[in-house]
């Protein structure tokens, strides 16, 4: 049955990652928290959010609610804004709300719930839930940030502007040197059309994927080496990536990314190594050769005869 909680159009819509709740966020200026079981509301709704310039985020748990709201506009232009971070069963307030000049880009929290992310402008900013004090602000020198992603043990983050930069969470720096900064690889693909789309870390964190806005192309990059693994892989079909926004997400065992597009592409991609080695096999009928392993594998990856 359809949910009913809003008298105008739902601006936006996310999941706990328990997949227990929803919450909606509407033109009325409301916020609605559902739970899924019963498709009823949770508490009251949480009223003040202003239309499109609100960003909100559920805590991995279903716990916690961080929104990031205008309350001060001239036209078009957030000129003020403030952070909230509300109990989802109470809509109490867990810390007092946090002002900044102008407008949000992203509220998120760290995969253990103990950080809660701002983003604004060039400017990335930590929020230690327990102690309620700011622990660091990471500054993007290369230009506003547009999206981010936490490795799964929460220590690294990344951060998407013109380039993908690396945080360690712990110590509060930058970790190695850009990626993707403006460089054209070995098997001679731009890399410098990465700006503004999505980003995600695989769960053992050991790859990095993300979507060129201009080619559509999916890049996998070793985090280890900062470097492009491989070529970026290209729709066969040439017609599925070639829409304008382009997410990313691995699934949980790490074999499998699933990309799509604002025109309704979506592409599972296999990335496992072993299944690739054995697909290798399989159309050459015989071991392959170190030329063709080169010639065909992910760069970095040690020759050895696996067809059998």
């Amino acid at each position: 049955e359809p949910l009913i909680g809003h008298v105008d159009a739902v601006q936006a819509l996310a999941f706990s990652s328990n997949a227990q709740q929803m919450l909606t966020l509407s033109r009325d200026n409301t916020l609605n928290v559902w739970d899924l079981s019963t498709q009823q509301t949770i508490a009251q709704p949480l009223v003040g959010y202003l239309g499109r310039y609100a960003k909100v985020n559920l805590s991995p748990e279903g716990r916690w609610l961080a929104s990031a709201v205008c309350k001060t506009k001239l036209g078009n232009t957030c000129l003020e804004s403030e952070v909230w971070l509300q109990e989802l069963a109470t809509g109490n307030m867990e810390l007092q709300p946090i002002s900044l000049a102008g407008s949000v880009d992203l509220v998120r929290f760290s995969p253990d719930t103990e950080l809660l992310v701002i983003v604004f402008g060039q400017q990335i900013i930590l929020w230690d839930i327990d102690s309620q004090i700011q622990t660091f602000v990471f500054d993007e020198p290369s230009g506003e940030v547009h999206a981010l992603a936490f490795s799964s043990d929460g220590r690294l983050l990344a951060t998407k502007s013109s380039t993908i930069r690396l945080w360690d969470l712990q110590t509060g720096e930058a970790v190695g040197e850009p990626i993707l900064d403006k460089t054209i690889n070995s098997n001679g693909y731009s890399l410098s059309d990465t700006y503004e789309w999505g980003v995600a870390f695989s769960p053992d964190r050991r790859w990095l994927a993300t979507v060129g806005s201009v080619s559509g192309s999916l890049i996998l990059v070793d985090v280890a080496t900062g470097q492009p693994y491989g070529p970026p892989l290209i729709d066969p079909r040439n017609r599925l990536l070639t829409g304008t926004t382009v997410s990313v997400a691995f699934s949980p065992d790490g074999k499998k990314l699933i990309s799509g597009n604002n025109t309704g592409g979506v592409i599972l991609w296999d990335i496992d190594p072993v299944s690739w080695q054995h697909l290798a096999c399989f159309e050459a009928g015989r071991v392959l050769t170190p030329e063709e392993w080169a010639a065909y594998m992910p760069a970095g990856e040690p020759y050895h005869p696996v067809c059998r």
